[in-house]
């Protein structure tokens, strides 16, 4: 609103590749999380918030509505996760270790959260993902969360740059709007 000429150009995808764009100037910021040592040294980061996960099926997987959901019965079924490399991807691999489980090998791997709805809704699987990317698809009734005994939390999320870079004006005030939370990117209220 307060600068109707501007284009925001967002794009979805993992946070390795977003961070390779930025590390070749492909783009100015970058909303993610760290997925090397060397990442450390070679940006910036600001945190934003947490990234609380949950384990979902859609609503008419014969798992939903189990009161609890041991992990050991969730290694027979068919899996949507995140490509090798991915914090996704690693915190689902370290919740089976952690069970003394192999990983499930009947997975479709995807960053398409598009995909992972379809493919949730229509097939028997189960996918971990973000809190709040699936907390309107819970409430519609189209995907149930997974009553598990454990909480599941992937390491902060931020705004990154790169270091000793001054961002341009438009970066910044986009990062200044991301650092000041929710509301400040809805703008004020409109009066009708």
């Amino acid at each position: 609103q307060d600068w109707p000429l501007l284009t925001l150009q967002v794009l979805e995808g993992t946070s390795a590749n977003m961070l390779a764009m930025l590390e070749h100037k492909e783009l100015d910021v970058v909303v993610a999380r760290f997925t090397l040592d060397r990442h450390r040294e070679l940006f910036d980061f600001q945190a934003l918030a947490p990234e609380p996960l949950c384990l979902v099926t859609g609503s008419q997987h014969p798992l939903a509505g189990a009161s609890e959901v041991p992990l050991a019965d969730l290694g027979s079924w068919p899996w949507v996760i995140y490509p090798t490399g991915t914090p996704m991807r690693m915190r689902v691999e370290q919740a089976f270790v952690e069970a003394g489980m192999q990983t499930p090998e009947n997975t479709v791997e995807t960053v398409s959260l598009q995909t992972t709805m379809q493919l949730l809704q229509t097939t028997p699987t189960v996918a971990m993902l973000a809190e709040s990317m699936v907390e309107p698809e819970i409430r519609a009734g189209r995907l149930t969360r997974l009553a598990l005994p454990f909480p599941l939390v992937l390491a902060d999320y931020g705004v990154i740059t790169r270091r000793n870079e001054v961002a341009q004006w438009s970066a910044k005030a986009f990062i200044d709007a991301l650092l000041s939370g929710p509301d400040a990117l809805r703008g004020p209220p409109q009066t009708p």
